[in-house]
């Protein structure tokens, strides 16, 4: 309900009519800049331009403007208009008596007057009008109204479904209203509040044509929340420096519930089809029902009382030379000191509508479910970060909402965790840090070793334990411990097998190792182990492996599991919710020795990961993965020996990912999801690499290696490592 009063001087006149320009590409501002809408000379002061353009329109149909929704005007009852025809549903008399006055021509006008290339435009222009006359003129002429009337008027709305309830605050001897009177008046407004449709009630806080700056008695009710539920508003009024207007009342008892607007000078309908230029705090409050049509189109999942909330807190602060002198503030969109004379500030419709940038924490899907949104990451699986590139596409427009369900848009495409091959593999060989740190103690049944600043750099890998040894000449272990870089490359020649394990260093976490071998004869051996790295990724792996004099040969399998629900420490469960992702890996391994100098080592493993969403925007994920490698070694003598090698990473070769991903709100506040279907292709990616070795006098070695990341040539990118190792 919005209740206003008026004061101050008009001026009549007539305005011209201004052309409606569509361009190919469509732009609903420049399609709204027309001399209709700066006619209506105060759009631009509440910039409202900001609520006609929220989610970015693609046609004039999509322009936030109020669609489907009543406001009810309880004022002097409209005289017939041009401008007000279309919206106007219907129209009651309260009264009983026929006097005419512009007052419902005029508020209507801001709220309502219709777009259509002529005159001016109201604020929320595809809005529908109940005219619900409850004020007449006294003897001199004054606008003037009995409480009955007015409640008798809010029932009436309430029955005629109105969304936003208007009334012109201008009761009869306002301090001396019977007590009956005003409790019915109370009961009506609880009523109004509490029905189906829950109307929003804006009240003016009252004219000074008696001196007096208390609120009128009527608009003291918005501070009464057990009557109001907290969805009155009382609207003052200021002039365009942001002063309160000579005319305007102050807040004081109703501040808590009381916000200004812009009210001086403003255009809207008079009598006889025609125009007025005037003054009024009424207008203010025909401001604030017009806006709340907006914020109900716009935000349908928002609940009535943080519409108000919403218009409140992101009112402009503004405060009196006193107030300020005596500490008083408050930002934007927070809570914090309220002014005597402003309440909350003054209308701001470009903060209600453009304050996503400020969003910390969101909800995805539904309501109750947050994520956390300004500066995160959104995560994947770690084990299927290898595909986020193929996911961003579909994640270019998500809708989210803050905490009082107003839907936002945001571009996420870059804030999946980003991981390819080419990167991955090779920028790490040619950081900046490139020692090799090793210390190892040895002996015929035991060695234990330390390693420490590999080739890659220090915040990649910075260290590693391992200790081998043999528990009696058919059973034997390993145990490696350490922070291990995302490489998957070949380094692993002191464990068993030359090329690394598929699973070990997706992040750079801790991770935990265990192996334990099993010789049954002289050419066969079991292998069973454990993986742990961080708190949510575990894997077994088994191989059996032949052990021959000419050619090694393992095959194995590993069993890899990933908890995402430690994602929810991040507050990313948008992307995966509290699932486990499941990954199975085949290998195969081989080292042969082709005669008497020339040895081949080569490996293939094949994964195949699925992952399930719980909530989430995954709904599921089947990627198939491989990688596979070859090094030739040739002995130059028996200290020296080249070696070249192509290795490619594990690469994504099929698989799909289904994806369901908000994009927007239904009329009733329900979800709209779009769904995509992401199928999984990426090309190998190699990485060559040709070394130099030597053994040195006293035990000590020494190589050259070179790595490229796209073949030995002009567009390869290379990197060069060179190794020293010294036994004590």
């Amino acid at each position: 309900m919005v209740c206003s009063c008026s004061s101050g001087g008009s001026s009549p006149g007539s305005i011209s009519s201004g052309n409606i320009e569509i361009s190919d590409s469509f732009s609903a501002e420049a399609t709204l800049r027309t001399d209709e809408y700066y006619s209506s000379d105060y759009l631009d002061d509440i910039s409202i331009m900001s609520g006609y353009t929220y989610d970015s329109p693609t046609s004039l149909s999509e322009i936030i403007a109020g669609n489907d929704i009543k406001i009810a005007l309880l004022d002097t009852g409209i005289d017939d208009h041009s401008e007000l025809d279309a919206q106007l549903a219907v129209s009651r008399d309260m009264t009983g008596l026929s006097n005419e006055d512009n007052s419902a021509n005029y508020n209507a006008g801001i709220m309502i007057s219709e777009r259509n290339s002529s005159g001016i435009h109201g604020i929320a222009y595809n809005s529908t009008l109940i005219d619900i006359k409850t004020h007449d003129l006294d003897d001199g002429g004054n606008v003037y109204s009995e409480t009955n009337w007015i409640t008798s008027g809010i029932n009436r709305a309430v029955a005629d479904d109105a969304n936003v309830i208007n009334v012109r605050n201008k009761a009869i001897n306002d301090y001396d209203i019977d007590s009956s009177d005003y409790a019915n008046l109370e009961t009506a407004i609880y009523n109004a509040t509490k029905s189906s449709v829950e109307n929003i009630i804006v009240t003016e806080i009252g004219d000074t044509n008696d001196g007096d700056r208390d609120p009128l008695k009527i608009a003291e009710v918005a501070a009464s929340t057990d009557v109001t539920n907290g969805l009155m508003v009382a609207v003052g009024g200021v002039d365009s420096g942001g002063d309160i207007t000579s005319y305007s009342r102050y807040c004081r008892s109703v501040k808590d519930f009381c916000l200004t607007a812009y009210t001086d000078n403003i255009t809207s309908l008079d009598l006889d089809d025609d125009y007025i230029t005037k003054s009024t705090t009424s207008s203010g409050a025909a401001q604030v029902s017009a806006v709340f049509a907006l914020m109900l189109e716009a935000f349908p999942a928002t609940s009535k009382e943080d519409l108000v909330t919403i218009m409140l807190r992101y009112a402009t602060p503004q405060f009196t030379d006193d107030e300020v002198a005596a500490g008083s503030s408050r930002s934007i969109g927070s809570t914090g000191d309220l002014s005597e004379v402003y309440g909350w500030g003054i209308l701001n419709v470009e903060d209600i509508f453009e304050t996503s940038a400020g969003v910390v924490s969101v909800s995805f899907i539904t309501p109750e479910i947050k994520y956390s949104i300004s500066g995160a990451a959104i995560y994947i699986p770690e084990s299927l970060s290898f595909i986020s590139s193929a996911l961003s596409s579909s994640l270019s427009q998500v809708m989210a909402l803050d905490e009082y369900n107003r839907p936002f848009w945001f571009n996420l495409s870059d804030r999946v965790n980003s991981s390819d091959s080419e990167v991955n593999y090779f920028d790490n060989f040619s950081s900046e840090q490139k020692t090799y740190e090793k210390l190892g103690v040895y002996d015929n049944k035991f060695n234990l070793t330390f390693n420490s600043n590999s080739f890659y750099s220090d915040d990649l890998r910075e260290g590693e334990f391992n200790f081998k040894g043999d528990l009696n000449k058919h059973f034997g272990f390993s145990y490696a411990q350490g922070e291990l870089a995302k490489y998957n490359s070949f380094f692993d020649q002191e464990s068993g097998s030359y090329f690394s394990d598929p699973y070990l260093g997706f992040s750079g976490e801790e991770v935990s190792n265990l192996k334990l071998f099993g010789n049954f004869n002289k050419y066969f051996q079991l292998t069973t182990g454990f993986m742990k790295e961080g708190d949510n990724i575990e894997a077994t792996q088994n191989a059996i492996s032949f052990l021959g004099k000419k050619y090694n040969l393992s095959l194995s399998y590993t069993k890899m599991t990933e908890d995402s629900s430690i994602f929810g420490m991040s507050g990313s469960e948008a992307l995966a919710v509290a699932d486990t992702t499941n990954t199975d890996y085949y290998g195969v391994t081989t080292n042969a020795k082709l005669n008497d100098k020339l040895n081949l080592l080569a490996q293939y493993y094949q994964g195949t990961s699925n992952y399930k969403g719980n909530g989430g925007f995954i709904e599921n994920i089947e990627a198939m993965t491989r990688s596979y490698s070859a090094e030739l070694q040739y002995d130059l003598s028996k200290v020296s020996k080249l070696s070249l090698t192509y290795h490619v990473p594990f690469y994504v070769y099929g698989g799909e990912a289904n994806l369901s991903t908000p994009i927007a709100l239904s009329d009733d506040g329900g979800v709209i999801t779009q769904k995509h279907n992401v199928k999984l292709n990426d090309a190998a990616k190699p990485l060559y690499k040709f070394a130099f070795e030597k053994q040195l006098k006293g035990d000590s070695k020494a190589s050259l290696e070179i790595y490229s990341n796209d073949g030995f040539n002009e567009s390869g990118s290379q990197a060069i490592l060179v190794n020293f190792n010294k036994s004590l």
